[in-house]
């Protein structure tokens, strides 16, 4: 039987069994959706319907690029640290290929109380928080990446190739358990232990360490800039003491041309020498 939008429909339209009394929260009509997206007007379903519809073209047509160019350049694919823009890229094309188009039509068929399906509801919140996970994980790898590559230039030129992809492997695969936890919980005492883990390990660590990454860029740059303008006024007085040298010593050569006497000659160059020390400090 061919798909159509008939089909689909009554998939979202059909009712899922209850496998027992411990998920009796699981009803037809998904009961989390009404207390997330409260009831609407018809203008604003469909104005956020059309912003969703341009954002998805944007996350799509955007890091698609991203995705194209790595895959026909060459030059892209040898340097390692391009492993995390290109994971990120593909992480944020599924967030506008299956993320945004299921929640805009969760939305439609809440607001005009059309029954949605059990499964497919678990099938949008399981793939939303593994992909969601999966962006948030690897846009903290490209911070700390960042930082290790300003503040330790020489360890991080010796990373070899497949750290990179262990790290970026790593990212997809602890978002992948962490979303397969997300039907298992669903409708257990575990819902609420499950929910603070996700906020904790997929946004409070990350959005502290994205944090202090870039802090300790931005130190560390504004570090540099006093260290060179100290280096450049301490070759700046370096050069005043050598242009002051030259003048003594040619002051002196000309003070035995004109036969100065002993005390007036001691005493030019005590002056001289108090010039140096001050010059010095």
């Amino acid at each position: 039987m061919k798909p159509t939008p008939q089909n689909l429909m009554s998939f979202l339209n059909t009712s899922s069994p209850k496998p027992d009394s411990n998920l009796s929260s699981l009803q037809t009509t998904n009961p989390e959706s009404s207390q997330v997206q409260p009831r609407r007007s018809l203008a604003e379903l469909y104005l956020s319907l059309v912003s969703y519809g341009f954002l998805v073209i944007i996350m799509l047509f955007g890091n698609g690029l991203v995705v194209s160019a790595y895959i026909r350049n060459k030059w892209l694919r040898r340097a390692a640290t391009h492993t995390f823009i290109i994971g990120l890229a593909a992480a944020d094309f599924l967030v506008g290929l299956v993320s945004l188009p299921i929640w805009m039509l969760i939305s439609l068929c809440n607001h005009h109380g059309h029954q949605i399906n059990n499964y497919a509801y678990q099938f949008y919140i399981t793939a939303d928080i593994f992909i969601g996970s999966a962006s948030i994980l690897q846009l903290t790898g490209i911070s700390i990446e960042r930082s290790h590559a300003i503040l330790r230039p020489f360890q991080h030129r010796q990373l070899q190739r497949k750290t990179f992809y262990i790290a970026v492997a790593a990212a997809w695969l602890f978002s992948a358990v962490l979303a397969s936890f997300q039907p298992l919980q669903y409708g257990t005492e575990w819902k609420t232990i499950y929910t603070i883990l996700i906020a904790t390990v997929c946004f409070f660590i990350p959005v502290v360490v994205i944090i202090t990454a870039y802090c300790s860029i931005l130190v560390a740059a504004k570090s540099k800039e006093t260290l060179k303008e100290n280096q450049a006024h301490k070759a700046t007085l370096e050069r005043e003491v050598c242009s002051f040298d030259n003048v003594n010593s040619r002051v002196c050569y000309t003070a035995r041309k004109t036969s100065f006497n002993g005390s007036h000659f001691q005493e030019f160059r005590q002056v001289s020498r108090g010039l140096e020390v001050l010059l010095a400090l």
